[in-house]
């Protein structure tokens, strides 16, 4: 029997990530949540997710420098990192891409539904 897939959860809002927690809870998704960059990368670490969902704005350490050293620890240097933020500039996107996000989805324009199937696909191709 196949494991569920890990999704770590990282954003400063606790409405969004108990919305998201519930969410993919309910479609077999094991999830775990940290509301700073900081615990992201140490729960990581110990988690093992096959999937972070990373707010960008957020305190102690922002999204982008997250996924930075995420990218670039051999460790997580794998794992799929969907950006979901509120910025929306095509900097902000360049940015992500460059630092090696594997999607970057913006909060005010996207619903539940369409966050599920980005995170089907992309646990798909890893």
């Amino acid at each position: 029997m196949a494991r569920n897939k890990r999704i770590l959860i990282v954003d400063d809002d606790d409405q969004i990530t108990s919305m998201f927690s519930t969410f993919l809870g309910g479609r077999d998704f094991t999830t775990e949540v940290v509301n700073n960059g900081e615990n992201a990368l140490a729960t990581t670490l110990v988690f093992k997710p096959d999937l972070i969902i990373l707010d960008v704005m957020m305190p102690k350490i922002d999204g982008f420098d997250v996924l930075d050293i995420l990218k670039n620890t051999v460790q997580t240097s794998g794992i799929p990192v969907l950006i979901l933020t509120a910025l929306g500039g095509k900097e902000d996107r360049d940015k992500a891409k460059a630092l090696g996000a594997d999607a970057y989805l913006e909060k005010s324009t996207v619903d539940l539904e369409a966050i599920l199937a980005k995170v089907n696909e992309l646990l798909a191709l890893s």
